[in-house]
């Protein structure tokens, strides 16, 4: 899905007269030289832009490192290659490239920042698919970044000999540092593209909505963002302390008949296709992130319900059917038990379960298993996550995706919400193209533009959203009619999900996570 655009023009073409300006390839001069990008649709465009050393031979399993110097013009008209991951045919380790939509050019004054990470469990995803064009959000006044980060056995490989080599004795949660070195260029270089790095909002889906509630957490990104959106990827994990994942990483190195001894250098000698097939063969246990002691000192799980994570304005929900829960009715009844306790039958009976007969689908909220999934893994989550933050003092919008994709009975499902996020092209490949899906996707924009610009998605024209609070629990449904307020998303279920919270405590008691 790669999109590779011809140069246009050359250094000389920057010195034609002003009036010209917007005929011409846009340039701008960042960390490590000058860079010209394309003009699109009145936007400029810079693809491929490096925000660190190319992470290879002895970079592998570091830090990112500073981003090295060139000479002349760099090309930025073409996305830089994935990050590896065995799905796409143009990866490389060589991948720590973003890519920055400017919605005028030459900039006339600061605007706010949005900045995504792309979701795909921490182990595939590229900024290069069309689904993730910041074209459409830019047109609402907006610079938009969209960032790669190391993945997989590349992103989260965790070693004894890595800790020995860190200042900060840790390893593992490369993909994260990548994230905050990302966040580190935007400060430094967003104004040469119109943006106020004092507006930068984070936001992400599925794994790098999770990523963002872990940066929350984590200690290293003070001041780098000043608002959050996380979409389908609360906190939900209990991860592994550092010795645990060193542990589970040791499998690569034993798949790869390393060493005794010295066995990172023998792996940072292997070519990168061979250590991305041994990390395949361990997709689980070498992939999470871990209580590392640097960029986590403490299970973000723990930091959320002690009220210390980062202050900042904070947006998160959930599809309609998220689901994640995929077992028979009589291992649900196990599930339960197992993560309820002496709540297990007040919880059965709240989802119409009595002794061996199982409810019918639920015509909203589909069948047993996605509802308890949906329920547990995200809507009660987020409900959670409210109550934590908004007791911080500091803004909380709670929101649900529930527009049927294409009138497609039972969909509102996992990512169905990104088109209606970024609009065209994505509305387009996804042939939505109904009024009323313009519409949505025009509130919806709207909604998330307002919310980097101000902290608060409320504006001219947009029904009222309400933020969150211990009282109400407001949130707002994204529909086919349009967005629709509400309060107490399923009362019932997280009533009682709260409650099991408050006594069984998730970061305590692991048996209650959503793995």
């Amino acid at each position: 899905m790669t999109r590779i655009f011809a140069r246009a023009g050359v250094l000389a073409a920057f010195l034609c007269t002003a009036a010209n300006a917007a005929d011409i390839a846009p340039v701008a001069s960042v960390t490590g030289g000058d860079i010209m990008g394309v003009t699109e649709n009145g936007e400029a465009v810079f693809k491929g832009v490096p925000f660190a050393a190319p992470p290879v031979g002895d970079l592998r399993w570091r830090e990112p490192q500073a981003v090295l110097p060139w000479t002349g013009m760099r090309d930025a008209t073409a996305f830089g290659a994935a990050c590896m991951q065995g799905r796409i045919a143009k990866e490389s380790e060589d991948c720590l490239t973003l890519n920055v939509w400017a919605p005028e050019w030459p900039a006339k004054d600061k605007k706010a920042v949005m900045v995504w990470f792309h979701g795909g469990g921490n182990t595939e995803g590229w900024t290069s698919t069309p689904f993730y064009s910041g074209e459409a959000l830019a047109r609402y006044g907006v610079v938009v970044v969209s960032v790669q980060y190391r993945l997989g056995v590349f992103g989260f490989l965790a070693h004894s000999e890595l800790d020995g080599e860190s200042d900060h004795r840790a390893s593992g949660n490369y993909g994260l540092l990548d994230q905050i070195a990302a966040l580190k260029w935007v400060q430094a270089n967003i104004s040469a593209f119109g943006g106020d790095p004092n507006k930068v909002t984070i936001f992400g889906e599925s794994a790098g909505a999770e990523d963002i509630g872990v940066l929350l957490a984590s200690p290293l990104p003070e001041g780098l963002f000043a608002r959050a959106i996380a979409e389908s990827g609360p906190l939900r994990r209990v991860y592994p302390s550092l010795a645990r994942q060193e542990e589970e990483c040791g499998a690569i190195a034993r798949a790869l008949n390393a060493p005794e001894h010295d066995q990172i250098a023998f792996l940072r000698g292997l070519p990168a296709g061979a250590v991305l097939f041994a990390g395949a063969g361990n997709p689980q246990g070498c992939r999470p992130i871990n209580l590392d002691g640097y960029v986590l000192t403490d299970q973000p799980l723990k930091v959320y319900a002690e009220g210390r994570q980062r202050k900042v304005p904070f947006m998160l929900g959930n599809t309609l059917r998220e689901g994640f829960v995929q077992m028979p009715p009589s291992s649900l009844r196990q599930t339960i038990r197992i993560e309820y306790g002496s709540l297990a039958l007040r919880v059965l009976e709240a989802y119409g379960v009595e002794g061996s007969i199982v409810p019918p689908p639920d015509p909203v909220y589909g069948d047993l298993s996605v509802q308890y999934g949906t329920d547990q893994a995200h809507r009660c989550r987020v409900v959670l996550t409210g109550l934590q933050h908004a007791a911080t003092g500091m803004p909380f919008y709670q929101f649900q995706f529930a527009r049927d994709f294409r009138g497609v009975p039972n969909s509102s499902t996992h990512t169905d919400e990104i088109p209606f996020v970024f609009g065209a092209p994505a509305l387009e490949l996804m042939q939505i193209e109904s009024p009323g899906d313009m519409k949505l996707s025009d509130q919806m924009q709207s909604y998330w533009t307002n919310f980097a610009k101000t902290g608060d998605p409320n504006g001219s024209g947009l029904p009222r959203w309400t933020a969150f609070d211990a009282k109400r629990k407001a949130y707002l449904t994204f529909t086919a009619g349009g967005p629709a307020a509400g309060e107490g998303l399923r009362a019932e279920q997280c009533d009682l999900f709260l409650r099991a919270e408050r006594e069984r405590p998730t970061w305590q008691f692991p048996e209650r996570a959503s793995h």
